[in-house]
């Protein structure tokens, strides 16, 4: 058996610029292509939702004003928690890479006759 190959970790902070920029991004980074379309397609439709104005319409004047800033103030709010989780989901995919690799080392160390 060979020595276990390390693998390249993920940047946290790669996972949330990628997020910032098109929601969903940083869960591909991550290589979790589930979650990274149910938050490209979540993101498209707050983005329609906070920049339709049909809710406005009906009062107009200052009152669609104030709904447009609220809907912009939710997209903003869906943006940060999108790069937030991307990067909690980076940490976690670094920390399942660490107990996998520990995991090989051992089973190399095992079948060279080590004990530990």
């Amino acid at each position: 058996m060979a020595i276990p190959k390390t693998h390249p970790r993920k940047s946290p902070m790669v996972a949330r610029i990628l997020s910032y920029v098109i929601p969903g991004l940083g869960f591909f980074y991550t290589g979790d292509k589930i979650k990274g379309f149910v938050w490209m397609i979540l993101g498209f439709l707050i983005i329609v939702f906070a920049l339709s104005n049909t809710l406005g319409r009906v009062n107009g004047g200052v009152f669609a004003f104030r709904i447009q800033y609220f809907r912009i103030a939710i997209y903003l709010f869906y943006l940060a928690y999108s790069a937030e989780m991307a990067a909690r989901d980076c940490l976690d995919y670094n920390t399942r890479l660490s107990l996998q690799e520990e995991i090989d080392y051992k089973k190399y160390l095992k079948d060279k006759g080590f004990r530990g």
